[in-house]
């Protein structure tokens, strides 16, 4: 059985749908002029001149007349206006807009001096700009479109120096490439700033029609000369004709098929050119590892584009389930062009077994896979291993094996095992080698369902004389400590250290340091070989890491303590076994039984500061030790030392207020509190002081750390107290400029006041007027005492100035 067949429909879809010559005819083409490719939709748009119509095929290649009514179709844009995806068509000389997805018409305008627009293309470096080319006309011109919500063109002659400019292409170096529409077509090079042209190639085509190019660089052309569809290089010349069709018109570039779209006019057909494409036609059995066998392509269709210098076709076997993510290589080729067939061959060193296996063909430069995977049935090679050595010299006193002991290929295949070329008895995975001498040992694998045999071998050589190594077997290291591999130097020996897991080679010394951080048990093998004898003996040592048992703190790893309060430390078990934990805190400051697993910290100095510890753990029994650290955050207090401002004054005054801390202010009336606040200053008034009895102030800080004044029993004026009982009234206050005295008894034209700020600093000292004012306003905002000596008596009282 060379493959599994593919189903005929599918078959049917791949060759129709996607080779390269594939035509899309119908009624619905009529003298089609252009394509342009909807990569929102998925669908093409197809102008036709003839039927004055355009043609829209979708995603699923059905086709479907949408714009009617047009006088001479030529090309078209797909461009953003707003909110609407614009279909821009050149309709002899004029440019009408349509709506991209609901087609229907938007505007259209008039180019003055056009005669029969053809080509039209959009600026790469500006999308509101895009050019049009009139051969009749003799001119290029150039649209700016304006801004929303009108989008209003202006329009310009750009060139008129070009005889017959056609076909206009943005290439990738930003190039305004405008072909002639005459014998050996002309490209030039029209510059979009200042508007030069400079001729680039004279080419060998008459009447370029449509320019494109792809990927790599290469031009593509339609020639109205000789109706030929042409490939040409990165500099316009080498012209490959490709096929040849009755006046064939527009070229679009659909870069995410890497398909060339190409209207053909007479033909009345839109074809599809795949640029890469290799179609794989069948696969011969695969036979026995390292037979070879051929993957051969179709010939009939091979792609339209190039592949760069260097380029190299593999051919890929999936995995047994038909998945190509670790994909094995069993042919390629180098080459430029797409192969006719591989030779290729299974490899000995992989095991193949299941029938679900798929071929297909990659590229390099570019990157391209075949159409399809092709099915194929892989015969079962199993894997054979004798030994990594082609020959081992060993020492009598060695024990030898050879083969695996475990195989996964046990039940599939029968083991031979032959000894100098004689078939042995044995017949399992494994032997070991007890011969002494040179021998040849051999390892036969036969696959129970197939023929293919497949065998590795190995010679031994078994020396007189023995190597001792005296190397401890285990090793037992703490987790997170460097571990030291091997010993002392043997004499007359050399060695090589390998990791048994991976057979890699690490080290020629006798031993070796495995850094803190590695954490992985592992087994390393010694060899040791003599110089005296030239055998060799081998020593497994397995390297185990212990599991050491980690601490941290319990809730915090910060402690927040106040001055003359003490706290404990709680640290908690994370992970690991524990035995017989012993603890050790440094330094021993301030710590009462620093040795234990919990001391208590004392903060002792009246002062803010970090204080950090590390604790030390270790395990009395694996003799495996860690460490964590704690930090204490120590606060001082602060007894705050509070008075009245100046007797009988109900301004209070912090005398030690650190302005670091915050200080509340508690007031009591009849031994309860009926008032609290902060306080935001060195001073501030107490409110009901009439009625408050004491008050004491309490300092706090963010740990949370507090204290408390003395009680401080507050000192009322003796002087007027009722104002109901006194002969003297004050208004008003809070008072502006002026402040009154009335005395029901008598005049005041002979009283003295005296007045004072809360710091009992004397401000005024003023005799009142006989209406009693005193002029106030050269002092500043705020309350202040005021004392009044009125007929040998003395009166105290406050106000506040606005």
């Amino acid at each position: 059985l060379k493959r599994k067949v593919v189903p005929i429909l599918m078959l049917k879809y791949v060759l129709v749908i996607l080779i390269t010559q594939w035509a899309v005819l119908s009624m619905a083409y009529d003298k089609p002029n252009s394509v342009v490719y909807y990569a929102s939709n998925k669908a093409y748009f197809i102008s036709n001149l003839a039927g004055k119509t355009v043609t829209m095929l979708d995603s699923n290649f059905d086709k479907k007349e949408i714009i009617t009514g047009l006088i001479r179709p030529k090309d078209m844009l797909l461009a953003t206006f707003g909110s609407y995806n614009g279909l821009l068509i050149l309709d002899s000389n004029e440019v009408k807009v349509y709506d991209a997805d609901g087609y229907s018409f938007i505007a259209s305008f008039k180019v003055s001096g056009a005669i029969d627009l053809e080509d039209i293309e959009l600026d790469k470096t500006k999308s509101d700009v895009f050019y049009m080319s009139d051969p009749t006309a003799n001119k290029v011109f150039k649209v700016v479109v304006g801004g929303a919500p009108f989008y209003i063109p202006t329009i310009t002659v750009f060139d008129s120096s070009i005889r017959r400019p056609k076909a206009l292409l943005f290439d990738k170096k930003n190039r305004l490439l405008v072909s002639t529409d005459t014998i050996k077509s002309v490209i030039y090079n029209l510059n979009i700033i200042n508007a030069t042209a400079t001729v680039i190639q004279t080419t060998t085509l008459d009447y370029i029609n449509s320019l494109e190019e792809d990927i790599q660089g290469n031009f593509y052309a339609t020639s109205w000369g000789d109706s030929y569809f042409y490939r040409l290089d990165k500099n316009f010349k080498n012209a490959v004709g490709l096929a040849q069709y009755s006046k064939p018109t527009g070229l679009c570039f659909n870069k995410v098929d890497d398909v060339i779209v190409l209207a053909c006019s007479n033909c009345n057909k839109i074809e599809f050119h795949k640029l890469h494409m290799v179609y794989i036609n069948d696969v011969d059995t695969a036979k026995c590892a390292g037979d070879s066998f051929n993957v051969n392509n179709n010939i009939q269709y091979k792609g339209k584009g190039t592949y760069n210098t260097g380029n190299i076709f593999y051919v890929e076997l999936s995995d047994a389930n038909g998945k190509f993510s670790s994909a094995t290589i069993i042919g390629s080729e180098k080459t430029i062009s797409e192969p006719n067939t591989f030779r290729v061959s299974l490899p000995f060193e992989k095991r193949f077994y299941g029938s679900l296996y798929k071929i297909r063909i990659r590229s390099t430069n570019p990157v391209f896979y075949s159409l399809n995977e092709m099915e194929t049935i892989v015969p079962f090679v199993p894997t054979v291993f004798v030994s990594d050595k082609d020959t081992i010299n060993y020492c009598a006193s060695n024990r030898v094996l050879l083969g695996k002991a475990r195989d996964e290929d046990s039940v599939l295949v029968n083991y031979l095992w032959y000894i100098d070329g004689k078939l042995q008895s044995h017949k399992t995975s494994q032997m070991e080698v007890t011969q002494a001498g040179i021998h040849t040992f051999k390892l036969v694998k036969q696959p129970k369902t197939t023929g293919c045999l497949i065998q590795d071998s190995v010679v031994t050589e078994q020396k007189s004389g023995s190597i001792n190594i005296p190397f401890k077997d285990t090793l037992l290291v703490c987790q997170r400590q460097k571990a030291i591999i091997g010993g002392d130097s043997i004499a007359n020996t050399t060695i090589l250290w390998t990791d048994k897991s991976d057979i890699n080679f690490l080290e020629t010394n006798y031993k070796f340091e495995i850094p803190e951080n590695v954490n992985v048990n592992k087994t390393y093998t010694a060899t040791l070989k003599s110089l005296q004898f030239g055998c060799e003996t081998s020593k497994d040592l397995t390297l185990i890491y212990i599991n050491n048992p980690k601490y941290k703190l319990d809730f915090f790893w910060k402690y927040r303590v106040c001055y003359d309060s003490s706290i404990r430390f709680l640290p908690k078990h994370v992970s690991g076994d524990t035995q017989t934990m012993v603890f050790s805190w440094e330094p021993k400051d301030f710590l009462k039984n620093p040795t234990i697993k919990t001391p208590v910290y004392t903060n002792s100095l009246n002062q803010d500061y970090t204080k950090t510890y590390t604790v030390f753990t270790k395990d009395t029994v694996s003799a495996c030790q860690d460490s964590f650290v704690a930090k204490v955050i120590n606060y001082k207090t602060i007894k705050p030392q509070i008075e009245q401002a100046s007797m009988y004054s109900d301004t209070i005054k912090i005398k030690n207020r650190d302005t670091l801390y915050s200080y509340v202010y508690r007031v009591y009336y009849q031994d309860s509190l009926f008032l609290n606040n902060y306080i935001l200053d060195s001073f501030f008034v107490c409110p009901g002081f009439n009625k408050a009895q004491f008050i004491v102030v309490n300092f706090g800080n963010k740990g949370n750390c507090y204290s408390q004044s003395d009680t401080l029993f507050l000192k009322h004026f003796v002087g007027i107290k009722n104002i109901k009982s006194s002969p003297l009234q004050f208004y008003p206050n809070p008072a502006n400029d002026k402040l009154f005295i009335i005395c029901q008894a008598g005049i005041l034209s002979k009283a003295e006041a005296i007045i004072s700020n809360l710091a009992g600093q004397k401000l005024m000292e003023t005799h009142l007027t006989e209406n009693g004012e005193i002029n106030i306003s050269d002092l500043m905002p705020g309350m202040y005492f005021i004392r009044l000596n009125f007929e040998g008596q003395l009166f105290n009282s406050t106000f506040i100035k606005h």
